[in-house]
């Protein structure tokens, strides 16, 4: 070894370039492999991952008054194409739909500020419509997930963890079913544990969201504004021209891609 490091020292271009070929191809390597396996090897580890359908639309779109994306949407020809929605269109697009099981309505909610016996700590946040988790096809390792029953303004706000987040925050204890934590302030009981092998629908390869909430309840937890010259805030759940929701549905057995845009070009 000592006779090594004097050799690298005394050459020391000859070092410096294969340092710089290793670096370079190792990160080539990897990049690469993080493309491939991300594009063509994995994919969302749910029953039956090919009959999801993710919803996007591209063109000018005259009912957006503020809209909010989240991450690479990409582009179709010269146009961007958005991946966002209303509760509104949401809610028309499930009325007319006749080739899916059933659309599933979602967003990410930033960090949240979860309390556990007066320790106060940041989680990663995503709230869903009550269909979310039967459109994917996930239940609970531990107690339940929510439903359609649960995401409603008139119910008690729920939520569901993630199978990290149990382990880390909570020491993958069995109580922690029915256990109140403080949410952004509200008081919330944890109803269920996703399984080890769900990891979320924003990004392959990553960690899931720590909390999953009730959409019903986003005007609980991230309290909207007022509107520029408005006295009261309105909820972006009322606001028709607010395209903030991701959207996700299973075709129904024997449907197809272009049955399902057939269908729902209808609509939108």
């Amino acid at each position: 070894l000592r006779l090594a490091v004097r050799v690298l020292v005394r050459t020391k271009s000859w070092t410096l370039i294969v340092l710089v070929s290793l670096a370079l191809g190792i990160g080539a390597n990897t990049a690469l492999f993080t493309a491939v396996n991300g594009l063509l090897l994995q994919t969302v580890r749910v029953a039956e991952p090919e009959r999801l359908i993710r919803f996007n639309w591209t063109g000018q779109n005259d009912m957006v008054r503020s809209s909010s994306d989240y991450g690479y949407s990409g582009s179709f020809g010269t146009r961007n194409v958005r991946s966002t929605f209303s509760f509104a269109i949401f809610e028309q697009l499930r009325a007319a739909n006749t080739t899916l099981t059933d659309l599933a309505a979602g967003a990410p909610m930033g960090s949240l500020n979860v309390i556990v016996n007066g320790d106060a700590q940041l989680a990663t946040g995503y709230e869903a419509s009550g269909t979310y988790f039967q459109v994917l096809g996930v239940s609970a390792v531990l107690g339940r997930v929510f439903g359609e029953a649960d995401d409603k303004p008139s119910a008690t706000p729920v939520a569901v963890i993630s199978y990290p987040y149990w382990k880390k925050r909570f020491a993958g204890e069995p109580s922690v079913i029915d256990r109140v934590v403080s949410i952004n302030g509200q008081m919330v009981p944890i109803i269920g544990v996703t399984g080890p092998d769900f990891s979320g629908i924003q990004r392959l390869g990553t960690d899931p969201p720590d909390v999953t909430v009730p959409l019903s309840f986003d005007a609980v937890f991230s309290p909207p504004t007022p509107l520029p010259n408005a006295r009261t805030a309105v909820p972006r759940m009322n606001q028709p021209t607010y395209w903030w929701l991701q959207l996700v549905g299973r075709l129904k057995p024997g449907a197809s891609i272009d049955q399902a845009r057939a269908n729902f070009a209808t609509v939108f």
